[in-house]
């Protein structure tokens, strides 16, 4: 058993889009003994558990490049995809989803700032935000 500290160390180090080689060690109680111990983990014993998620991850943004209006398309192909979010700091995330796509991903540091400033900019301009939606029932298809 280990504390979130343990786990947020091992998210951090062994989680990752692409396969990596990777060990990190841990100390925790040891369930059956009851006593302190160490184990070390290494990402090969990870990547099986999280392949599945960056798999869907790929798919729908594959889904959504193949839904996008041609206008956007274009834009897309000449500027490349931007990864937004805490989800494109993980490891490996750019490299999955270049691979997939065969286009430039563009990433930032401050990924998380730029979804709530990206939201803010659509929300003061409708006009805008309204040219580039894609009315629900088209994306559940």
């Amino acid at each position: 058993m280990i504390g979130r500290k343990s786990a947020e160390q091992i998210k951090k180090t062994l989680v990752s889009a692409v396969p990596v080689d990777e060990k990190v060690t841990v100390v925790g109680r040891n369930v059956v003994k009851g006593l302190p111990g160490e184990v070390t983990v290494a990402s090969s014993e990870i990547f099986p558990l999280v392949q599945g998620v960056f798999l869907s991850i790929s798919a729908a943004v594959r889904s959504m490049l193949e839904r996008t209006p041609p206008e956007i398309a274009s834009e897309i192909a000449e500027r490349g995809i931007y990864l937004t979010g805490g989800s494109s700091w993980i490891r490996g995330m750019d490299q999955l989803v270049a691979n997939e796509t065969r286009y430039k991903i563009n990433t930032t540091k401050h990924a998380q700032r730029t979804v709530v400033t990206g939201l803010g900019y659509l929300a003061e301009h409708p006009k805008l935000a309204a040219r580039y939606s894609i009315p629900l029932k088209e994306i559940r298809g």
